[in-house]
């Protein structure tokens, strides 16, 4: 059986388009939570636009946990409709 972990990357303000640096600052939980649960799952999902709401590009948050977590299968939705 495969167990992946399902995660939603943190909401940005409508609008706004945030700095590598303001990434970084957004993703420290997210990251302390994949970090946690890398030890007991097989690959975690990153999601895009729960419910229509703005969020980190899921492909900024895998290649961003990419660097942390080489070995840990990560895969991303793409939800085009709300852009």
């Amino acid at each position: 059986m495969t167990i992946i972990y399902e995660i939603n990357p943190p909401k940005i303000p409508k609008g706004k388009s945030l700095s590598e640096d303001e990434i970084d600052s957004v993703l420290v939980n997210l990251k302390q939570r994949v970090a946690d649960i890398a030890k007991s799952c097989d690959g975690i999902h990153i999601t895009e636009s729960v419910l229509g709401t703005t969020r980190v590009s899921p492909i900024t948050t895998g290649n961003i946990l990419r660097k942390q977590h080489p070995d840990l299968k990560i895969t991303v939705s793409m939800r085009v409709i709300d852009k």
